[in-house]
């Protein structure tokens, strides 16, 4: 939220001021509701963009920035009660409901996700990555197969888009062939900058998309051959 609006002579200070100012809200919500009850998502934005690299108004300030990155995210991973559910969205922007930038593919976030893990001093719940609508392609997952979470945290690709069950499952069965076990998602949010109907479309494909975590492994053969018959009606 700093480096965006601040002007660099003084974006030490209100980062400073700002972070306290986050953690004791989270404080303050850790109090008020059971932590049984609860679940923290840390929204990963701006620093994803950096460690991306590609955006052209949006230079790295650091010498060091995933040193500088994780180090931030530690502060905040330790912000949270150990038992009080917690997880990262990693987020390339929601501006009208579009990406700031697209990612080539899921290499970047692997590596954010690899390093939130392998520096985490608490147990993350969760890790919530994008997928761009027209993104069905081994290129795209194939950098998931170095994904290296740990045993007690579960993946969300954010593969729910707005074309319907089939692009969906579509995505799915693509996904399938590099990761084993996901649950899926939006890209980022499912309200912001929609409409109502636009809403319960999203919610319709969540439901119609969805299957038991065991029915996973037979995905991409199943979905894969209802792609090659929908294109084969369209190609036609």
């Amino acid at each position: 939220m700093i480096y965006p609006f601040c002007s660099p002579k003084d974006e030490a200070v209100i980062e400073s001021a700002y972070e306290k100012a986050m953690l004791r809200e989270v404080e303050a919500i850790c109090r008020a509701i059971p932590h049984s009850d609860l679940c923290i998502q840390w929204d990963v934005c701006i620093e994803m963009v950096l460690w991306d690299g590609r955006l052209s108004y949006m230079h790295n300030p650091f010498a060091d920035l995933p040193a500088e990155v994780i180090q931030r995210m530690r502060s905040l991973m330790a912000s949270v009660p150990t038992n009080v559910e917690l997880g990262f969205h990693l987020c390339y922007g929601d501006w009208d409901a579009k990406h700031f930038i697209e990612p080539l593919d899921a290499t970047k976030l692997v590596e954010v996700a690899n390093a939130l893990t392998a520096s985490a001093t608490r147990p993350i719940s969760y890790i919530h990555m994008p997928v761009p609508i027209n993104r069905a392609d081994d290129a795209y997952f194939e950098p998931l197969g170095n994904l290296r979470l740990s045993p007690g945290t579960e993946l969300y690709l954010g593969l729910v888009h707005g074309d319907g069950i089939v692009a969906t499952k579509t995505r799915i069965a693509a996904a399938s062939k590099y990761v084993g076990n996901f649950g899926i998602a939006t890209e980022c949010g499912i309200a912001r900058c929609r409409t109502p109907e636009v809403v319960r479309s999203l919610l319709e494909i969540y439901a119609g998309a969805s299957q038991e975590p065991g029915e996973q492994a037979g995905a991409a053969e199943k979905y894969g051959s209802m792609l090659r018959q929908t294109r084969g009606v369209s190609n036609g």
